[in-house]
């Protein structure tokens, strides 16, 4: 870490006005100065840096006050010395990196500064004032934050202020309030990453060897303070609610570079605050300009343009804000109150669940505590326009299915649309099953199918030597199988295989739903054996076919599947013993051309403990126990809330599917 100062340099004098007393004019041995903190900027800070602890400290204290400040005495140089406080702070926030002269200081306060400016989040100390004029009837109190220089004006010796900052692994050393320069350092033991330290000089004795340059502004030039330096220095006053100084930094800013990013944000903002629309339009096009990238700019954008009544306008920007950045939950909310303004009523609702359901995910807007103060009542109506829009939306969707057989036959897809919506409870008749997606009421919850539910395992077991003569064409093929293992489902290595590298791979006839015609033709027996299956057939997420190979040692984790709708059916073709399947805790052992057909849904896993591959053909049909009305409704109802959340620019519920 670096740092240095605008005020003073290092081991060089500190100007008078940075102190808390000068000699005075008239010959004054010491009188009240300016009392400014002085400018500090530092950098290079350390990776995992969470917080910094600034200190002050003098340390050429006398140890005994028996001469200090008496006519005709002096404070001999070689006088055992002391350390004096001058400045605490702690839990500065980690990006902050500069303070102004005068920021946090201006001026000597009667009994101590009560409330000390500083950054946000950071908490500011007793400096050792609170001592000194302790027994002081005018003077006494706590003396917070910033008090500068006064040494003793007949000590022969020059004093040493030294401006330390700690960068720290913690975001708050949690010390309480009235702390000491002991307390800090007990605090940040341990927790030190880097420390940068500049040293100042003062003396009111002017044999002490001091020049008198000291009393002044240091009349070395200083540089030009560079523009992402006087940025933060903008910042830094805004955040500290110093915004006249902050317009006048930024001002600066634009003056130097009219395409300053940063200070065409701040006066944009600025006009938007102030009602001056069309002028904060402006101002956020170049700034759009600078950096058409910047989600938050477009977003800002929208909502000038919105307010300066260019709502069409305003849509394309907030468009481009959440395509920017899809997680920009609150874009999203206010692009899906401006589309239910223009009347999309049923793309609001949409953007408006996309909005709530990335929100939440990131633990935002779950009560009010976690919602922004300004936001909640348009949150709250979001969720009232959710409940009701989709309710109206999946129900309509229904109608025609309820017209033609009656509310008797669509008694089971109503129920459970309810409890997709959340306005039943799912009431699970086991405890073990819970589907990540659509849960369908009143179905005979099983792990293990009954055989005699599949007719048509007789003709898949009859192809067994068939289709496992083809497998063994294409199972060492390059590029014919590929990894399955894809989404959030582990796929680890066995305890008895530390050297065995586990994978899980797949060769398609079918994936969500696409025909795979390559593979379908190099296996043509499985592919028509597969196609004489009732399997689930959804345009886009079934049915899911493949050969499934476990290498050796490979354990698929457990996880559950999204729906009970599905039903997943294993042909077993290769299998070295030694393995299983386990479903709900019950364990079923794979037996060549024998077919076993469980519920997904139910926590289940899979192990291959043997030293060979183990490859089955795995395919998906709907459950036997729904009804050929059921499977219709409920193919129209998964299709619908597919098209809603990918209108809702989410993940598709069905695409999830991962059976070993």
């Amino acid at each position: 870490m670096h740092i240095r100062s605008k005020s003073f340099h290092d081991m060089q004098p500190i100007p008078a006005e940075f102190a808390f007393g000068k000699p005075g004019d008239n010959g004054e041995p010491c009188v009240l100065a300016a009392n400014r903190n002085p400018h500090l900027i530092w950098s290079d800070v350390p990776a995992g840096t969470r917080s910094f602890a600034l200190t002050c400290v003098d340390v050429d204290v006398p140890s005994v006050g028996d001469d200090v400040n008496k006519d005709g005495r002096s404070v001999r140089a070689d006088l055992t010395r002391v350390e004096f406080a001058h400045w605490l702070m702690i839990d500065i926030p980690a990006e902050f990196r500069e303070f102004g002269a005068g920021s946090c200081a201006e001026g000597v306060i009667a009994r101590g500064k009560p409330n000390p400016h500083g950054p946000p989040g950071s908490a500011q100390g007793l400096n050792d004032f609170t001592g000194w004029f302790a027994d002081d009837a005018v003077m006494a109190g706590d003396y917070l934050g910033y008090d500068g220089p006064c040494p003793p004006w007949n000590d022969e010796r020059l004093h040493h202020y030294h401006f330390r900052v700690h960068a720290l692994d913690v975001a708050t050393l949690g010390l309480a309030e009235r702390f000491t320069l002991a307390d800090v350092r007990s605090a940040i033991s341990g927790h030190v990453l880097a420390e940068a330290e500049i040293v100042g000089t003062y003396s009111l004795n002017p044999r002490c060897g001091a020049s008198q340059d000291c009393f002044a502004m240091s009349s070395d030039p200083m540089p030009l303070l560079p523009i992402p330096l006087l940025v933060g220095q903008g910042h830094a006053a805004f955040e500290q609610g110093r915004i006249d100084q902050a317009d006048r930094i930024y001002a600066e800013v634009l003056e130097r570079d009219p395409t300053g990013f940063e200070a065409l944000r701040h006066f944009a903002m600025r006009a938007l605050a102030q009602g001056h629309a069309e002028q904060a339009v402006l101002l956020f096009e170049r700034a759009r300009a600078v950096q058409p990238t910047d989600p938050g700019i477009c977003r800002n954008h929208g909502i000038a343009l919105r307010a300066s009544g260019r709502p069409k306008d305003a849509l394309f920007a907030l468009r481009e804000a959440v395509r920017l950045d899809p997680d920009f939950f609150a874009a999203r909310l206010q692009l899906g109150e401006l589309c239910e303004e223009l009347g999309h009523r049923r793309e609001s609702v949409a953007i408006y669940f996309g909005a709530l359901t990335t929100a939440q995910r990131m633990g935002h807007w779950l009560n009010d505590a976690t919602t922004t103060p300004s936001l909640r009542p348009l949150v709250r109506h979001a969720i009232d326009a959710i409940e009701q829009g989709r309710a109206r939306l999946f129900g309509d969707l229904l109608a025609p299915h309820r017209d033609r057989h009656g509310t008797n036959a669509l008694a089971r897809v109503e129920k459970s649309l309810s409890i997709y919506l959340g306005s039943l409870p799912a009431n699970w008749p086991d405890s073990r099953q819970k589907p990540t997606f659509l849960y369908f009421a009143d179905l005979p919850t099983v792990t293990y199918f009954d055989r005699s539910l599949f007719p048509w395992y007789e003709l898949l077991e009859s192809r067994v030597d068939t289709i496992g003569a083809e497998l063994e064409s294409v199972i060492d093929g390059e590029n014919r199988f590929e990894p399955f293992h894809v989404s959030r489902h582990g796929v680890s290595r066995g305890p008895s295989f530390k050297h065995a590298i586990p994978k899980w791979d797949a060769y398609f006839f079918y994936r969500h739903g696409e025909r795979y015609e390559e593979n379908c033709r190099r296996c043509p027996d499985t592919a028509a054996a597969l196609d004489s299956v009732p399997l689930v057939r959804l345009p886009g997420h079934a049915p899911e076919c493949l050969y499934s190979k476990l290498t050796p040692g490979t354990y698929i984790e457990p996880h559950r599947g999204v729906t009970n709708t599905r039903v997943v059916t294993h042909l077993p073709l290769i299998v070295p013993g030694n393995g299983a399947l386990i479903v709900g805790g019950e364990t079923h052992e794979w037996e060549r051309g024998r077919c076993i057909s469980f519920d997904d849904t139910f926590l289940h896993e899979a192990r291959n403990n043997s030293e060979r591959v183990r490859v089955v053909l795995l395919l998906d049909t709907w459950n036997p126990y729904m009804t050929d009305i059921e499977i219709a409704a409920c193919s129209d109802l998964v299709m619908a809330i597919s098209g809603f959340n990918r209108d809702a620019q989410l993940a598709d519920p069905m695409v999830d599917q991962e059976h070993g």
